[in-house]
């Protein structure tokens, strides 16, 4: 993340666990097996439990293993990222919450997102989410987009989300505008400048791609190859 923002990034995503303490981690799966070898799932550990492993998807990269690669906790990205003038948009895994927990997990992630300021935005598939993440006084809620459909338009008209977030793969095909409203727009998994302005075209804000130095430097000067 840090690297995301020295190479010019206007933002950076996260995702949150919980442990079974409501431990919020920046951690994108449920269970540790891909990025540490290990089977657990990580709403049934505590943080102490994870916070020595190392997490360098060593199956992935055998020839990369650094011991100092951890699962860090909110906290702590959050005090990184906030030396940064970037967004941090912050997406919240549902796999761990329930109807008892829910309301107090999701406030004390808000809370940890407080030095952030309002460049932070609460992002979530989960409705329930981000309902309790605006009683919490989040300053900005994303909701993302599981399909394009009507029933979710009336559903977006209903929640007033500050984002929507959409996949390109579940747009239609067609040019026309993205759903207009009073929130606005990301679409994510975009790595090529002429489908990023052709979203704007249709009114996306945002883009998310994977390779955000060589998407920059082809919007800033396309002549360049």
């Amino acid at each position: 993340m840090e690297q995301a923002a020295r190479c010019g990034a206007h933002g950076v995503e996260l995702d949150v666990q919980y442990t079974r303490l409501g431990e919020p981690l920046v951690f994108h799966d449920a269970d540790l097996w891909r990025m540490a070898g290990r089977p657990e799932r990580i709403r049934d550990l505590c943080s102490t439990e994870i916070r020595d492993l190392v997490a360098a998807e060593a199956p992935r990269h055998p020839k990369y293993r650094d011991e100092s690669t951890h699962v860090p906790d909110l906290v702590e990205a959050v005090e990184t990222l906030s030396h940064y003038d970037i967004e941090v948009f912050v997406e919240i895994k549902d796999d761990g919450l329930n109807a008892g927990n829910i309301e107090d997990w999701v406030a004390a992630t808000v809370d940890a997102c407080r030095p952030l300021k309002d460049r932070s935005t609460i992002i979530s598939f989960s409705q329930p989410v981000l309902r309790a993440a605006r009683l919490a006084e989040a300053p900005r809620i994303g909701w993302i987009l599981k399909r394009w459909s009507d029933q979710n338009r009336g559903i977006a008209a209903q929640l007033q989300p500050n984002l929507l977030i959409a996949s390109k793969r579940i747009l239609p095909r067609s040019p026309a505008p993205l759903w207009p409203g009073r929130w606005q727009w990301m679409v994510y998994e975009v790595n090529d400048a002429r489908r990023a302005r052709l979203l704007h075209a249709r009114g996306a804000d945002y883009v998310e791609t994977n390779d955000p130095v060589s998407l920059l430097r082809e919007l800033e000067h396309p002549e360049r190859p």
